[in-house]
């Protein structure tokens, strides 16, 4: 009984790391936008710096979301652009960013 016990346990851990270790992206489930969170009356600047040894560039849509204690988001649904250089590997990119006020973000 206790050599099946140990072969489930293991058979279980490996089949939960491997369906995480997934090439493809998931998403957040507890990503939770709030509609009435669109009011623009703060200004936010953001940098993104991108490792040495990411890829050249990206074709992903990247978007960002951040938020106090109190629930005040601030949703940005996609900072990236095909037609620009941003996000590419070795860089920093800097945006202004307009969304509710928030109180500290860490």
């Amino acid at each position: 009984v206790v050599f099946h016990l140990l072969f489930a346990l293991v058979f279980l851990t490996f089949f939960q790391a491997h369906s995480l270790s997934s090439s493809e992206p998931l998403p957040l489930l507890s990503l939770r936008i709030k509609p009435n969170q669109t009011a623009s009356s703060c200004s936010f600047r953001v940098r993104i710096t991108t490792s040495c040894s990411s890829v050249a560039y990206t074709r992903d849509q990247i978007s960002l979301s951040f938020g106090d204690a109190y629930g005040n988001q601030v949703y940005v649904p996609r900072l990236d652009d095909p037609s620009s250089r941003t996000f590419e590997a070795c860089s920093t990119d800097t945006f202004d960013i307009y969304g509710p006020c928030t109180y500290d973000v860490c």
